[in-house]
């Protein structure tokens, strides 16, 4: 049975309130899979992260392992350890781009296959400076010459990695996210008949790139105008305590409801009626995912592969990032046209369908890894 160190990242430890990422959702939600196909997962994941259970009670090798910075470049060598003292035939990785180089680095002193999931890329993230910019997309082009594969999930992702980063096509694998279908069951027109109150929601880790403030201040213009809806904010993070205090001042405080962390989310997506997503930044949105597979109308920004889970009129709506009045404009078209919300409902859970299942993603990767070995 072929070994594969998954090395897996939680948010930055810097705060109290962490979330989880997409990358951590997908590596809980495949965890009781890999050993029917073969291979058997080492998992290294913080322990302070909080799907930590859910990998623990999997009862696959777990192993508590975290970069301190940036510049951690010891962690190499605990990298190596587990290596050695795990037999690992493979490593697989999920960013970020700074664990993607320690675990490169590590992978090939071992002489053994990387794989690097990249759910975005450097240059997109609108946190850094210019000049960081430059400086980590050179060195990252460093971890992805030595990478045996790259998975880019996103067509658009395949696209930057092949042109501007000049990696081979070969070594370019595009796999879309996934997830288990059957735990969410489309409401199929049981959503709010007009005039009825229309729920709004959102499911993302509360920090800066997830537009938490385009969200609130959309829904205070519709609810200043008269508009029957209440918000859902899913999730925690960093920036809950901002949102907050946001919602305190626009107003709207007894129109919003905050769930906090959930487990299963799909049961807090099936009293949504529409599914708002303002992020600023995003690879192929997992949250997405989940709200294609409830059967969701969708408006969200124009980031990332969003284009590739949204199709504009037929399924939700796509805008320009932070174009509040265009926010404003769509989500007035579904909260006033329930016949709309039916439409693209169906049509978003055929899409997950067709695209999204987590047993697609699983076998892709099982074949990559068998591909690699």
């Amino acid at each position: 049975m072929n070994r594969v160190l998954q090395i897996i990242a939680a948010p930055s430890k810097k705060h109290k309130l962490s979330g989880v990422n997409g990358p951590e959702r997908r590596a809980s939600n495949l965890i009781s899979y890999w050993k029917d196909y073969g291979i058997c997962p080492v998992i290294a994941y913080p322990q302070r992260g909080k799907l930590l259970h859910n990998f623990e009670v999997s009862g696959v090798p777990l192993i508590d392992f975290e970069i301190n910075s940036k510049y951690d470049f010891f962690a190499i060598f605990k990298c190596l350890k587990i290596i050695k003292n795990h037999s690992i035939d493979l490593v697989h990785t999920q960013g970020p781009a700074s664990l993607d180089l320690i675990a490169t680095l590590a992978a090939k002193i071992a002489n053994i296959p990387i794989v690097i999931t990249r759910p975005y890329m450097i240059k997109d993230d609108r946190t850094f400076s210019p000049f960081r910019k430059i400086i980590y997309q050179l060195i990252d082009k460093v971890t992805l010459f030595f990478a045996s594969t790259i998975v880019a999930v996103m067509e658009a992702g395949k696209i930057d990695l092949i042109n501007n980063y000049k990696i081979p096509e070969k070594r370019v694998k595009l796999i879309y996210n996934g997830v288990k279908l059957e735990k969410f069951t489309p409401r199929q027109g049981e959503g709010a008949s007009n005039g009825a109150k229309v729920n709004i929601g959102m499911a993302a880790q509360f920090t800066t790139v997830k537009g938490w403030p385009d969200f609130l201040e959309t829904l205070s213009i519709l609810i200043k105008e008269g508009k029957n809806i209440h918000g859902v904010l899913i999730g925690d993070g960093p920036e809950i305590d901002n949102i907050k205090t946001l919602s305190e001042h626009l107003g709207i405080n007894d129109r919003v409801e905050f769930k906090g962390h959930v487990e299963n989310v799909s049961a807090e997506l099936h009293d949504l009626d529409i599914f708002f997503f303002p992020s600023y930044r995003e690879g192929l949105s997992v949250a997405i995912i989940e709200a294609l597979a409830m059967g969701l109308p969708i408006v969200a920004s124009d980031v990332g592969g969003i284009k590739e889970q949204v199709f504009e009129n037929e399924n939700g709506f796509v805008c320009s990032v932070g174009d509040i009045p265009s926010y404003k404009e769509k989500l007035l078209r579904l909260i006033d046209n329930q016949e709309l919300r039916v439409a693209f409902s169906k049509r978003s859970r055929g899409i997950a369908e067709e695209r999204f299942s987590e047993e697609r993603m699983l076998k892709e990767h099982v074949a990559l890894y068998k591909s690699q070995l």
